[in-house]
């Protein structure tokens, strides 16, 4: 029986095109005037999985603000591309580079 990858019991692949780094950076999502604070669960160069206190629908444009252990806010606009039970994958409008954000 041929089985989808990551449903026989094996270490699932990444397939990503641009792997995302596990973090939990306090993040700020501002949809139009409200300000939202939220939690980032991953992020890479190109997007971010956020867990929130808010659901916005997909297509949603927002400004974020990461607070990284290190460096500089990030500060970045977004689409909402999916919204899973367990939180909000957004797209970024531009790549983002920082020295603890993996890039592959």
């Amino acid at each position: 029986m041929n089985l989808p990858s990551g449903e026989s019991g094996g270490p699932r692949r990444e397939r990503r095109r641009h792997p995302r780094t596990p973090v939990a950076w306090p993040v700020l999502v501002e949809a139009g005037k409200r300000r939202h604070p939220c939690q980032t669960v991953d992020i890479g160069v190109q997007g971010a999985k956020l867990s929130p206190k808010i659901w916005l629908q997909t297509g949603t444009e927002v400004r974020l603000q990461f607070a990284p252990p290190e460096g500089e806010p990030i500060r970045i606009g977004a689409l909402v591309w999916r919204v899973d039970a367990d939180g909000l994958a957004f797209l970024f409008d531009q790549r983002v580079a920082h020295p603890l954000i993996r890039n592959a």
